[in-house]
């Protein structure tokens, strides 16, 4: 019987079965350093603020940050001229600096901050820098966003006061297709592509779910 076996730790990976043809491996869960979920919502977003930025997720850690969900939701408060709009969202590659001017006062996550998000309280503290706008737009960020957008959110802004529950901006868990990952200064926007309607307000809320792996499991997403 053939042993396939792990170099750095000299522990068997896999052995082939020769009656069989089969490879026999030992399933591990991934060598991840955390798993955390964040819920931010906005200020009151003024009326016909116009398109750009409104939410951003940097990662800042020293190895892979992969995202598993991002799940956003549009309630509104005060009733608008009826208005079609929509939101996208955009991989950003060298931050250096964070988008945070225009953040609502204390809608924001830091490295370091003690806000841990963590699903388990023994895991290490999360490395992203995320923030959500107050009454507008996110501006002051030197990341550089893709070409074109990975997905987009279309909403009805109705002339009634209304909410319009949680949807799937991305989500991605199959085994068979790779999920967003980013390395150290990469991350995304949500921006608004079209400016909101007249008279209305509204308030925005965005809910990330995603893991982080050390600098040697890197290579492997």
């Amino acid at each position: 019987m053939s042993i396939i076996q792990d170099g750095r730790v000299g522990s068997v990976a896999a052995t082939v079965d020769p009656t069989f043809d089969a490879l026999r491996v030992s399933m591990r869960p991934p060598e991840l350093e955390g798993a955390y979920r964040l819920c931010m919502t906005s200020g009151n977003i003024a009326a016909t603020t116009g398109a750009g930025n409104q939410f951003s997720f940097r990662y800042a850690g020293t190895g892979a940050c992969v995202i598993n969900s991002i799940r956003m939701g549009l309630q509104t408060t005060t009733a608008y001229t009826q208005n079609a709009m929509s939101h996208v969202l955009y991989v950003v590659r060298g931050f250096t600096v964070s988008d945070l001017t225009g953040a609502v006062a204390g809608g924001s996550y830091t490295t370091g901050s003690g806000l841990s998000q963590k699903l388990r309280q023994t895991m290490p503290a999360h490395q992203i820098v995320a923030y959500i706008c107050s009454t507008g737009l996110l501006t002051g960020g030197t990341g550089t966003n893709d070409p074109q957008p990975i997905a987009a959110c279309h909403w009805n802004q109705p002339d009634i006061i209304t909410a319009q529950g949680f949807q799937d901006l991305y989500s991605n868990q199959s085994p068979y297709s790779t999920q967003l990952t980013l390395t150290q200064n990469e991350g995304f926007r949500i921006v608004t592509s079209s400016a909101y309607g007249a008279t209305g307000i509204s308030v925005l809320t965005v809910a990330v779910e995603w893991m982080e792996y050390p600098a040697i499991s890197a290579a492997f997403f």
